[in-house]
């Protein structure tokens, strides 16, 4: 997270909370940027219903979307909206009446731009492009090639990605923290593991501080600005790297779903792809599973990917 959302976020939390922000401020399974902008969206809900848990019912919830609906764009609606029913959710849990989830029945708004263009997971020869894109001597070039090699050849959230220390990698062994703060082992193999030690090199010759394997730099990408790249900076390579080959509307999170989306499509049994991405379950798997119109083949991962 950069310095001015830290800053931000911190300044929210130096306030007196209300009960419903109370439970955001307290959640261990939110990142930073999710926990400020969740506080916000429970601010503006409190200046249209008040912060008295007696105005809280369903009609004000509504009554709240529908203003919403005509002063921001209709994603951030259904964002905001989603911030105040986990709220909600944790203030009914907390006081163990499920009577008190007044926010459950509101229906969230239709968001066509959630459904129009959007890419879940992309062929491999589109990634394989992507990864050709960070070609070059300089080093951002390099660690964004280790970043999305490693992405698409894992299938690893953004939020892992950013969080791997130097001491997590031993050898070919990478160690990484999952949802749920669950602890996962990947092997790496050989096109993973080339294109991180070319990160590595090149990362040896700047003055990094701290232990993290991935760096940030400044948009010109030439100055390191900070020890560890932040979630918006897995995003924005990512989104950098897809425009340079004519993508649109690639994210992190697409590098998952195409990652299981070729091992499937490879045949390649469930079990073993748990083991790579640290999925729970089959029925999990099936959700990231899209159809590339690509022909079953043999073998694990594609050889150009990397």
């Amino acid at each position: 997270m950069n310095v001015d959302l830290e800053k931000k976020l911190e300044a929210r939390l130096a306030r007196p909370l209300t009960e419903l922000e109370k439970f955001v401020s307290r959640s261990q399974r939110l990142a930073p940027q999710t926990k400020r902008t969740y506080l916000q969206a429970i601010s503006d809900y409190h200046k249209h219903a008040g912060a008295a848990a007696s105005a809280w019912t369903p009609a004000s919830v509504s009554a709240w979307r529908d203003e919403l609906g005509k002063r921001v764009e209709p994603r951030s609606v259904v964002l905001y909206l989603r911030a105040l029913k986990y709220a909600a959710r944790r203030y009914a849990d907390e006081h163990d009446d499920d009577k008190l989830y007044f926010a459950r029945k509101v229906e969230m708004p239709f968001c066509e731009e959630d459904t129009r263009d959007r890419r879940i997971a992309i062929k491999e020869a589109d990634a394989a492009r992507m990864i050709q894109a960070c070609s070059g001597a300089l080093p951002v070039g390099r660690r964004d090639r280790a970043l999305l090699t490693l992405g698409f050849r894992t299938g690893l959230r953004r939020a892992g990605l950013c969080a791997i220390d130097l001491s997590d990698l031993e050898d070919v062994l990478l160690t990484v923290k999952l949802k749920g703060r669950r602890i996962h082992r990947i092997k790496l193999d050989d096109k993973t593991m080339n294109a991180i030690r070319a990160w590595m090199v090149a990362r040896s010759s700047l003055d990094v501080r701290g232990n993290a394997l991935f760096c940030a730099f400044a948009r010109n990408g030439l100055t390191v600005t900070k020890d560890r790249l932040t979630a918006e900076g897995v995003y924005e390579a990512v989104r950098k790297r897809a425009k340079q080959v004519g993508l649109a509307n690639v994210s992190p999170h697409v590098m998952r779903h195409s990652c299981i989306s070729w091992l499937v499509a490879r045949g390649v049994p469930n079990y073993l792809i748990r083991e790579l991405t640290g999925q729970k379950s089959d029925a999990i798997i099936a959700i990231y599973t899209h159809d590339l119109e690509g022909k079953a083949v043999s073998g694990v991962l594609p050889e150009d990917i990397g």
